[in-house]
């Protein structure tokens, strides 16, 4: 009981950007706990945009490349969220740009699925055959687009794959 209140304790101040409480929770050792799904406090603090929080826990030792229980990383929640600040300063620390969850899919799967294009230029910046990877579905990042609004046609371009090119 006591370890589930010292995650709870992280993952919601980690959330919420509460920073007194996170370095309290940090000092405790929750740097790096896990809820059931897997969770740590980096990806619910990267996932809602906190870059202090991110700071803080990756100078604490926080692993940049924690996976889930689905293998997801602090990247893949910033970068669905499109959170441009946070995939940049994770990359910048060492972050996989190609790591793969459970699904097959990269974080520039999950930056176009929510069209966030400014977030899939930062990625295909670190690792342009981003936009050649398949996932379990066989679906390129350019598929998952779908109808998400008015998308810069030059950046619909930038993730056709090389295959599709030629064609």
């Amino acid at each position: 009981m006591k370890e589930d209140l010292k995650l709870l304790l992280c993952t919601f101040v980690a959330l919420y950007n509460d920073l007194d409480r996170l370095e309290s929770a940090i000092r405790r050792g929750a740097t790096n706990d896990r809820d059931n799904s897997g969770y740590t406090a980096l990806h619910y603090a990267a996932r809602a945009g906190h870059l202090k929080a991110c700071r803080l826990l990756l100078s604490a030792g926080a692993d940049a490349n924690c996976v889930t229980n689905g293998g997801v990383t602090p990247l893949h929640r910033a970068s669905m969220m499109g959170r441009v600040e946070i995939v940049e300063f994770l990359c910048e620390k060492g972050a996989l740009v190609d790591a793969r969850d459970s699904d097959g899919q990269n974080a520039l799967h999950r930056a176009a699925q929510g069209a966030h294009m400014q977030t899939a230029k930062v990625l295909m910046s670190r690792m342009a055959s981003l936009k050649n990877v398949r996932d379990n579905r066989g679906r390129f990042p350019i598929d998952l687009i779908g109808s998400k609004g008015d998308l810069d046609e030059r950046v619909k371009k930038m993730l056709i794959p090389d295959s599709l090119e030629e064609e």
